[in-house]
């Protein structure tokens, strides 16, 4: 009776260490991307009907519809 409670709560507290450090990387390393990125452009301009088209986006932008879609 006692074991099973026992060993819910380790890996409750298992399961709560390992989501809060991989919240914590998730959130540093978009916190680095946003610190490093914005001083780095991508250009990703494109011809469309024989026109160029000029597109530039900095680096910190492209994950965010990828991570929050």
């Amino acid at each position: 009776m006692f074991t099973n409670s026992i060993l819910k709560d380790k890996y409750a507290i298992r399961r709560e260490a390992v989501f809060i450090v991989l919240a914590g990387l998730f959130i540093g390393s978009l916190a680095m991307l946003n610190i490093l990125g914005l001083s780095r452009l991508i250009d990703l301009s494109f011809n469309f009907n024989g026109s160029k088209v000029h597109f530039r986006a900095f680096v910190c932008v492209l994950p965010y519809p990828i991570t929050f879609r």
